[in-house]
């Protein structure tokens, strides 16, 4: 039986890509983003795409529930470089998230479409 991580999942030369669901909850999401980032490393991938902007179902987070969620994401995905690509009006959420995670030694960064992110993964910033 393949695990359902791996249906949300995509792996092409160096990168990870990752499509959140709609899911019922952060809990959720928190948990696949997690365990994509462990995959990866234990996969001596360096890169994840992180695409969120079909997750529905999980509230607005305050700021201290963002903080709180995203410090632990460097410790988990290190070395990787992350692209997280999120709707227009998920981009400020996201942004905390991303800068929270640089802050603590992530590099990161947000975008509004895969075409933007994967060139910032494979030729830009990285």
């Amino acid at each position: 039986m393949r695990p359902p991580l791996l249906d949300h999942l995509e792996f092409t030369a160096g990168l990870c890509r990752l499509r959140l669901p709609p899911l019922g909850s952060l809990v959720e999401a928190v948990a696949l983003v997690s365990a994509s980032m462990a995959l990866c490393r234990d996969r001596k991938i360096s890169k994840l795409l992180i695409n969120v902007c079909e997750l529905r179902g999980v509230p607005q987070l305050d700021l201290v529930a963002r903080f709180l969620l995203t410090e632990q994401w460097p410790v988990r995905a290190n070395p990787l470089t992350v692209a997280v690509v999120a709707r227009s009006e998920q981009i400020r959420s996201w942004e905390f998230g991303v800068n929270v995670a640089t802050e603590s030694g992530l590099k990161a960064d947000v975008f509004e479409s895969e075409p933007e992110a994967l060139e910032w993964l494979l030729v830009g910033q990285c």
